[in-house]
């Protein structure tokens, strides 16, 4: 087995399990051996463990009364709700903070309780709540300000509206600074003082626990509950990218399950005006819907997407989401010009070998920022903070996505005051004078290099068993999908196909981005797929062998299935 894989590349991992214990896990779950490889290899022994994960439930959802401060909180609300008291529900203005605030606000208007939400605009506001929006909500007499998926470094406008007579209740999942706010409750399972045995709950998946706390204090019917609310606390774990195993995995396939089974209006009339083919996946929420959310609060205003999520039926759903899909349009135009200029003020200064890309541009559009800033962390393998001047405060202000290894809340905290900021490991948002740009990336590509060894900026490739084309037919694909929800920590499986010579490759698409290739190899023939990358696709001749790595998956369409093999990257051997 070794000798057949030490053509592989130095930077692609290869989970050799036990072959004794793959046959084992194979026949006490009947699956087959390449399911049963990929979850030995994986780190799943346990038989028991492995069921348990394949078939998750509502039983693995945690006592939302172990999370910090649970108590207050919920003391908070009944109170409200009992005294009629307004609830100012005080969200974010990305997927997570849309579905967290559609979870509050459905969940309290149930029980009769008088709500009014808010969601900041982007451009206006800025991230976080505004000083005058806690002003605004005292003006509406709100007696309650509840946030989530913000509000953990909101200290004075947290102070501003005790000081204004309200009762503060924080949830959010974001990184926890040293001191917390002065609120009644911060509920956040990151706190260093949590209980809570899962710390990865999305913005959402903590108002959805929150809302559990008060239905069991009032003696209802908890399961009932989380059936109804899954659904958006689903959207808003998945869109977030946050880590598909635990309690997530649990929410994101029930979740799925239930979007299914009975989808709520607004998420229908998504998928009609996007003309999105079902059924639902994590696939198509993390790149499907949820970027259709995230559009209203990235170039206009995120209550639209709320709107549309509140909708009670779909003739009230449908033109708010044709609204949504146009701006998902939009979004998508203007988002290639800001990657085009980037890549242009890339090649102009020589970033591309830096450790860490720190992008300021004039005119960038502040909500495309960190979609940007992704999309060239894909590209360059390394950190990229992207922003955008705002010169009439003087700031220039953006976002960060990263790679492992790069803390990007560690980084900014370790600049501040000159980098000002927060968020979590992965993503943050920051805020830089201009006249300290210069300064700023400076520091950073000294803190970068101080972090970064030449390894990190190579991505590593994990590959999760051999691909025999004479074994795969659409039972064993179809097997695979017993993985499902995949995404961040449960991944999609890649797998090896050795010794595969091109020998035919073809572009499609409208535009002629993609690729439909011809391999030969050993065992057969096979035919792969590649999206988007026609321009750095291999070339057929000459017909040497390499290395394939392929994505599996069911290719659904007028009620036939077939096998999809997709093209992920290859080396010659």
């Amino acid at each position: 087995m070794q000798s057949d894989l030490s053509s592989l590349p130095k930077h692609w991992n290869f989970n050799e399990p036990d072959p004794a214990i793959v046959d084992q896990v194979a026949q006490a779950l009947g699956i087959r051996r390449l399911l049963a490889q990929i979850l030995v290899g994986r780190g799943f022994t346990d038989v028991a463990g492995i069921k348990h994960f394949l078939e998750p439930s509502l039983d693995d959802l945690h006592d939302p009364f172990l999370l910090p401060d649970i108590n207050p909180a919920v003391d908070a609300i009944l109170k409200a709700h009992a005294d009629k008291e307004l609830v100012f529900v005080h969200g974010d203005y990305d997927a997570d903070g849309v579905t967290s605030s559609a979870i509050f606000e459905k969940f309290l208007r149930s029980l009769g309780c008088n709500v009014t939400t808010h969601l900041p605009h982007r451009i206006r506001e800025g991230y976080g709540i505004h000083p005058d929006t806690v002003r605004r909500a005292a003006d509406e007499g709100a007696k309650l300000l509840l946030t989530c998926d913000c509000g953990i470094s909101a200290h004075d406008p947290v102070a501003l509206a005790r000081e204004l007579g309200m009762v503060v209740v924080v949830t959010d999942h974001h990184h926890v600074p040293d001191t917390l706010p002065d609120a009644s409750a911060v509920i956040n399972p990151h706190r260093p003082d949590s209980d809570y045995p899962f710390p990865e709950l999305s913005g959402a998946g903590v108002a959805f626990k929150v809302g559990a706390a008060v239905v069991s204090r009032l003696g209802k019917n908890v399961r009932k509950y989380y059936e109804h609310f899954i659904d958006l606390a689903a959207i808003g774990t998945i869109a977030d990218v946050m880590p598909l195993v635990g309690e997530n995995r649990a929410i994101a396939a029930l979740g799925i399950q239930r979007m299914n089974d009975q989808r709520i209006p607004g998420v229908e009339a998504i998928m009609r005006a996007g003309r999105l083919r079902e059924p639902i996946s994590s696939y198509s929420i993390g790149f499907q819907i949820g970027p259709r959310i995230n559009a209203a609060g990235r170039i206009d205003d995120a209550t639209l997407a709320l709107s549309v999520l509140r909708s009670k039926t779909l003739e009230e759903a449908e033109p708010l989401a044709a609204k949504l899909e146009q701006l998902n349009s939009d979004r998508r135009s203007r988002q290639e010009d800001v990657v085009d200029e980037a890549l242009q003020l890339i090649e102009e200064h020589n970033m591309a070998d830096h450790r860490v890309i720190f992008l300021i541009g004039e005119g960038w559009h502040k909500g495309l920022v960190g979609i940007v800033a992704g999309r060239l962390v894909d590209r360059f393998r390394r950190p990229v903070f992207v922003g955008t001047v705002n010169p009439e405060k003087g700031v220039a202000t953006g976002s960060a996505r990263t790679i492992p290894g790069f803390h990007l809340a560690n980084a900014i905290n370790a600049l501040n005051p000159l980098l000002r900021g927060g968020g979590h490991a992965d993503a943050a948002g920051f805020e830089v004078e201009i006249g300290q740009i210069d300064e700023v990336r400076a520091q950073l590509l000294t803190y970068a290099e101080s972090i970064l060894s030449t390894e990190d900026l190579v991505k590593p490739l994990q590959l999760d068993g051999i691909a025999d084309p004479k074994m795969i037919d659409i039972d064993a694909v179809e097997e695979l999908e017993m993985l499902e929800p995949t995404g961040s920590s449960n991944p999609s499986p890649l797998l090896l196909v050795r010794h595969a010579r091109l020998v035919g490759r073809e572009v499609f698409g409208q535009e002629g981005t993609h690729v439909k290739a011809t391999w030969e190899t050993p065992e057969g023939f096979l035919t792969t797929k590649a999206f988007g990358i026609a321009d750095s696709f291999p070339d057929p001749s000459p017909a040497i062998p390499r290395n394939l790595v392929v994505r599996l998956g069911v290719n659904r369409w007028n009620g036939r299935k077939e096998v999809q093999w997709t093209y992920v990257t290859s080396e010659i051997e």
